[in-house]
């Protein structure tokens, strides 16, 4: 009677601890299963939270993380996480990691309320598949990254990203990067202003698609676009239709034939570049609409259609915030 006895209150602790709050103040290891679900989450300084091989996560409420949170995908079965509560902050290490499956995984961090990360966060697919949005980090109130975080997607096409704020009626606000977000063979069409004095990287295979309309002026001048790699591109789309002068856009690590790509109704008709000031003016139909504050030390650019690069290494070096260490988290237990 005892051990029967004792089976039913673990079975019913186990469900219990599937949709109530959970506050993590040891190390705590979750085995693989179908399915994990709860209200809340607390993980506390100097303890980590281990999730091995779930299929289906979701946290309906807030989630705060001050120590080391992961969820490691090994074997090769599909993933989805939702986290949808009031309130999402990270100041330890927050890590999503499926690098081993073949099939969709999708990350999918939005809350209704503040987005907050002073910590560092990875997200991490194997591949993405077509037509599909595998990073998700949104919300409804604020967003708001002093941090660092990296998103990657190994092998195959770019995946595409979803980064933004936007109110309940669907209009985009305006996102703030203070802090480094890294990019690996990632597809970024970002319709939201960009505030702040961060970095954005642009590693391998990225394509960052920069909106600008009515509602949407871009970036703020202080953030830096980083082209870190041969493969990298910034596309600034629909310039004209922007209110106001010309905006200046920093964007360092110009060369080794990556490319700033301005898309447009017109053409560029030319190009203006000041090596006192290292400011690249782009003329379209002879109206100055954009400005790429390169940095001095350039010789001649290519352009061709819209694509303005420059084939010899940059001159400068990027500021020391877009240098930061993004080595993706290995661990297992």
């Amino acid at each position: 009677m005892t051990s029967g006895f004792s089976a039913v209150v673990l079975t019913v602790l186990c469900l219990l601890s599937l949709i109530f709050a959970a506050t993590i103040t040891r190390n705590t290891y979750i085995s693989p299963r179908t399915e994990f679900s709860t209200s809340d989450i607390t993980v506390n300084a100097n303890t980590y939270y281990y999730m091995l091989d779930i299929l289906d996560v979701t946290v309906l409420g807030s989630f705060r993380n001050n120590g080391q949170f992961f969820l490691h995908m090994s074997n090769n079965r599909s993933t989805s996480v939702r986290m949808t509560g009031n309130h999402f902050e990270n100041a330890g290490v927050f890590v999503f990691r499926s690098f081993e499956l073949r099939t969709f995984s999708d990350y999918q961090v939005t809350p209704s309320g503040p987005f907050l990360n002073t910590g560092d966060m990875y997200f991490g697919v194997h591949n993405a598949v077509y037509d599909s949005l595998p990073f998700s980090v949104t919300s409804l109130s604020s967003w708001s990254n002093t941090g660092m975080m990296v998103f990657v997607s190994e092998y195959g096409e770019p995946a595409d990203l979803q980064l933004q704020c936007h109110d309940e009626n669907g209009i985009q606000t305006s996102i703030t990067n203070n802090g480094t977000i890294f990019f690996t063979n990632i597809h970024w069409k970002a319709r939201t202003n960009i505030k702040g004095n961060g970095c954005m990287v642009l590693g391998s295979g990225v394509l960052v698609d920069l909106y600008y309309s009515e509602s949407m002026q871009g970036i703020a001048g202080n953030q830096t676009i980083y082209l870190a790699d041969p493969y990298s591109w910034l596309r600034v789309i629909g310039i004209e239709t922007r209110e106001g002068g010309a905006p200046t856009l920093k964007v360092a690590g110009l060369g080794n034939g990556n490319a700033i790509i301005v898309q447009a109704y017109g053409s560029i008709s030319s190009v203006h570049y000041s090596k006192k000031n290292g400011l690249l003016k782009v003329y379209i139909d002879d109206v100055v609409r954009i400005i790429f504050n390169i940095g001095t030390g350039y010789g001649n650019f290519q352009i061709t259609g819209g694509y303005i690069s420059y084939s010899e290494q940059p001159p400068n070096n990027p500021p020391t915030i877009c240098e930061r260490s993004s080595v993706f988290p290995s661990r297992r237990l």
